[in-house]
């Protein structure tokens, strides 16, 4: 079962990790979405009208999420103060991924689709209501291009570190993530287009992605200009989970040391005060790559 509570979840490891690889080789396609379709339950009856459950995956020491699509839309949320209650585990949802949403009695999956539902259903700050076509335009960048960088710069090149990042207690699930998730994923890479190309080409071309969003935010505060949009959770989901995480890649570097990404690492640090306050520290999550990892 999920443990859900309300806002951010209690900062505990599901108790069986056996869960969770089902969950990741879902994702990986590995599981079809019919084994992990959601059950008619009983409480259902009692989930109160308007407020919003979140669906996403444990988390793990010292991050909220792996996932850019969770982290994005658990960011947005918290930037358009939707009451949400968080429910951490493995269940699947309608599109058999995560994250995804219930609302009013409806399973709503797709970060991109939750946001467009909440906005119709006018719960929160409508944060899109103005967002400049430049904003769209770098969102779609960092999730349709720059979001396959990075799975390559874990799944293909330290698949290993996956393994024992996200299955640090299982031998045999590490073993799983390498030799079962990892050859799935480098498909899933091929049939996207970018995993067709030599590693230098990937990580220019997702390097050059950056540059242009960057760019595009340049001095504003926000993609949206003073107040933020959902560009900005996908850009801080994106961001923080190259520059903040444990996968070293030369985007990471890049996005570190490189004066032409100052605009986004300025603008990491305003989302994280903004969207999550003193949250964010409270629950440990951490504001840099772990030192053993850094390059």
């Amino acid at each position: 079962r999920p443990t859900c509570s309300e806002g951010p979840a209690k900062e505990t490891m599901a108790s069986s990790w056996g869960v969770a690889a089902v969950a990741t080789a879902a994702v990986a396609g590995l599981v079809a979405s019919a084994l992990l379709r959601r059950k008619p339950k009983e409480e259902e009856k009692k989930k109160k009208p308007g407020l919003v459950y979140l669906h996403q995956f444990p988390v793990t020491p010292g991050w909220p999420s792996y996932s850019p699509p969770c982290l994005k839309l658990e960011t947005y949320l918290r930037l358009a103060g939707v009451e949400f209650v968080d429910c951490r585990g493995t269940e699947m949802g309608p599109l058999g991924k995560q994250p995804w949403i219930e609302v009013d009695g409806e399973a709503v999956p797709d970060s991109d689709t939750i946001v467009h539902v909440l906005q119709t259903k006018q719960l929160g700050t409508p944060l899109d209501e103005c967002m400049p076509p430049a904003a769209h335009l770098a969102k779609r960048t960092l999730e349709e291009h720059v979001y396959w960088a990075i799975v390559y710069s874990r799944w293909i090149e330290a698949p290993d570190l996956v393994g024992s990042t996200l299955f640090n207690d299982s031998r045999v699930l590490k073993i799983v993530a390498k030799c079962v998730i990892a050859p799935a994923i480098k498909k899933a890479l091929h049939a996207h287009g970018l995993g067709r190309h030599p590693r230098a080409e990937i990580y220019r071309r997702a390097r050059a992605d950056l540059a242009a969003v960057s760019a595009t935010l340049g001095s504003s505060d926000f993609f949206g200009g003073a107040a933020p949009c959902s560009a900005d959770a996908t850009c801080f989901a994106i961001v923080a989970n190259i520059l903040w995480s444990p996968f070293a890649s030369p985007l990471r570097d890049a996005l570190r040391d490189d004066d032409e990404f100052a605009p986004l690492r300025a603008h990491l640090d305003r989302v994280l005060a903004r969207a999550w306050g003193a949250d964010w520290d409270k629950r440990g999550y951490r504001r840099s790559a772990p030192p053993a990892e850094a390059s």
